[in-house]
């Protein structure tokens, strides 16, 4: 049109690339964010501030690298994919046995006659389950096979397992009772 003026730009930010390229900058950013992320900084607002960015820049460049499997996004930020390895139920057990002796016996005070006690998996649980095992005057429910264990010869006064497969990892049951351990999913 007459009298407009037509301004065109050929700045690197402008210039097409091929499909799935990325500018420089950002290349060198996503390099970056991993190093950081890999050494323990994995919290979006903390990045950004680390990168001079925006935390929306971040959340963009943390779900490209989600992406390509080399973070796991977690609440706030993500994690080095290579650090999301779920350690046995064994290995759980043995670290530490005092913290979570400690844990279990404080909660084990605070149960109450006539109380219910839902206890998961976890080796903590587990332990509170040693605490309780004695009592008869508590309903346990749990899904751990662990506690199960530990209260098979128990007094307390009903004991409730929940149904399903056994995950490996956790040594808990998930899903349906009829459902087979090939078809539990994580």
């Amino acid at each position: 049109r007459p009298g407009r003026d037509r301004r065109v730009s050929a700045s690197p930010d402008t210039r097409a690339r091929p499909a799935g390229a990325e500018r420089a900058t950002t290349a060198a950013r996503r390099r970056r964010l991993m190093e950081l992320v890999r050494g323990g900084a994995g919290d979006v607002h903390r990045l950004a501030g680390d990168l001079g960015v925006s935390v929306s820049t971040i959340r963009r460049d943390l779900a490209a690298l989600a992406g390509r499997g080399q973070v796991m996004r977690t609440y706030g930020g993500a994690v080095h994919s290579d650090a999301v390895v779920e350690k046995s139920w064994h290995d759980k057990e043995l670290a530490y046995r005092a913290e979570k002796a400690a844990i279990a016996r404080r909660a084990a005070e605070l149960v109450q006659p006539g109380d219910t006690v839902l206890l998961d998996a976890g080796t903590t649980a587990g332990r509170l389950a040693h605490y309780l095992k004695d009592r008869d005057d508590v309903t346990v429910v749990t899904n751990g096979l662990s506690a199960l264990f530990v209260l098979a010869d128990s007094t307390a006064d009903v004991i409730v397992l929940g149904g399903g497969a056994r995950d490996p990892y956790t040594s808990e049951t998930r899903g349906t009772p009829w459902q087979s351990s090939s078809t539990t999913s994580s």
